[in-house]
C-alpha cells in the first residue's frame, strides 16, 4: 500500500528492521500503521498534509526527486476530486467513511 524504506524502521515505530519487515508482510493494516507512524514521526510531514502543501509532503515522503513522478501534482488532483474538497461532505463524515472502507479492505485480505 505505502512505501516506507527499511532504513526508516524506527520512524515507522519498530525496534529493528527485521521486526519492520515481518510486520509489513502480515497485512495491509500493518503497512498502513507503519505509514501513519512515519508521517506522525517525521518532522513537517503531518503538518504538510494538514496544510495541503502537496509539494512539501511529497519532498519529505518521496525525496528531492518527487517532481520527476509529479507526486505533488497527483495528490493535489486526487484531493480536488474528493467529496471533501468539493464540499459535499464534512471532514468527520469523510474520515468515517474512509476508515470504514479501509477496515473492509483489510478484512478482505485477512
Amino acid at each position: 500500500m505505502f512505501q516506507v524504506m527499511g532504513f526508516n524502521y524506527k520512524t515507522a515505530g519498530f525496534d529493528s528492521v527485521f521486526e519492520f519487515m515481518e510486520s509489513l508482510k502480515v497485512s495491509e493494516a500493518n503497512q498502513l500503521e507503519a505509514f501513519f507512524n512515519f508521517v506522525k514521526n517525521t518532522r513537517g510531514c503531518f503538518e504538510a498534509l494538514q496544510q495541503k502543501d502537496w509539494a512539501r509532503f511529497a519532498r519529505i515522503y518521496n525525496g528531492p526527486d518527487y517532481k520527476v513522478n509529479r507526486y505533488d501534482e497527483k495528490m493535489e488532483t486526487y484531493y480536488k476530486q474528493s467529496p471533501l474538497a468539493k464540499g459535499i461532505m464534512t471532514e468527520d463524515d469523510y474520515t468515517s467513511i474512509y476508515a470504514n472502507e479501509l477496515e473492509k479492505a483489510f478484512l478482505a485480505f485477512q
